[in-house]
């Protein structure tokens, strides 16, 4: 193994956390290299650059699925207060609560020129203090990872180093999403960490066709009635639902669905006792053998009152 990406591997491997900033630093980094497209001798990042990343990951994981970050439960991290700012400049700007990926709102963030370029040069000085320097100390020493300009807010790195992080960019950046999701399920009690940071680069979250989820749950039904209210449901108005939000879950799990109207619903104890008992029923009555087996292991193991516990922690 080459000793520039050793200790690239040793930097990642043997950090001490009490958030996720060096994480966020460090796959920011090799972001922007990976979009080098001519190789200098030398090639600067600068903090703004990094810094914009960095926004971009605490804004989806915030916005989306609300994973906390640090391990102080009442001061959250610098960077990601300034996210809670923009997320509530975005509410203000467009009205919606509807968390939107961060690719996406940004065109609505930058109307707000001024706020939202003060939001990234704040997050750009705290790294300037604090990871940019200490993500190269390993076990007291200092790996040359790069070059740090902390006046200009700028690191360098040479031709022959960015050559090395494109080789070997994926097996880093796995390495550092595996420690990520790690120190993030000491902060959170939510399922499914590791889908959740890996997916925070993706121009898009992929939610899949619950179409096969209605057809199931209509034909264990006598006629279509909406979860929450009881009154039988139109043909046109026939929507699946997950009562435990689908942004904590981040899957679609049958114990989880229920037909309703096509609007949303925060879930209540009393919602998830019915869900519970409405289970009970449908594993009585579904001849689909995979999801006859998916509600009994919910049932035995209580996933949904886990899981609805979890979400409000």
């Amino acid at each position: 193994m080459n000793k520039y990406i050793q200790d690239w591997l040793d930097a990642i491997e043997y950090m001490n956390n009490d958030n996720t900033y060096k994480l966020a630093w460090g796959r920011a980094i090799l972001e922007n290299v990976y979009t080098l497209n001519h190789i200098e001798e030398n090639n600067v990042i600068t903090f703004d650059a990094v810094a914009h990343k960095m926004v971009k990951y605490y804004w989806n994981q915030t916005f989306f699925f609300n994973l906390r970050q640090g391990s102080n439960i009442k001061k959250k991290p610098i960077i990601v207060q300034q996210v809670d700012l923009l997320i509530d400049k975005y509410k203000e700007l467009t009205g919606s609560s509807i968390p939107i990926w961060f690719d996406k709102a940004e065109e609505e963030l930058t109307k707000e020129q001024d706020f939202y370029k003060s939001v990234l040069k704040k997050c750009a000085r705290k790294l300037k203090d604090d990871v940019s320097w200490r993500f190269m100390n390993v076990n007291k020493e200092t790996k040359n990872l790069y070059v740090l300009n902390k006046e200009y807010l700028y690191i360098s790195i040479n031709k022959e180093q960015v050559l090395l992080l494109k080789e070997y960019g994926f097996v880093l950046s796995q390495l550092l999403n595996y420690k990520w999701a790690q120190l993030l399920e000491k902060f959170n009690n939510a399922p499914r960490i590791t889908s959740k940071v890996k997916g925070i680069s993706d121009n898009q979250i992929r939610r899949n066709n619950l179409t096969k989820y209605k057809n199931i749950l209509l034909e264990n039904m006598n006629k279509p009635i909406d979860f929450y209210t009881g009154k039988e449901l139109q043909p046109d108005d026939i929507s699946v639902d997950h009562v435990i939000p689908w942004s904590f879950m981040y899957s679609d799990d049958i114990w989880n669905l229920v037909l309703t109207s096509k609007s949303n619903h925060i879930p209540s104890k009393e919602v998830i006792e019915q869900l519970n008992q409405r289970n009970k029923e449908l594993v009585e009555t579904i001849n689909n053998s995979k999801y006859k087996e998916e509600l009994n292991i919910a049932i035995a193991h209580s996933y949904v009152d886990q899981f609805y516990l979890s979400m409000k922690l």
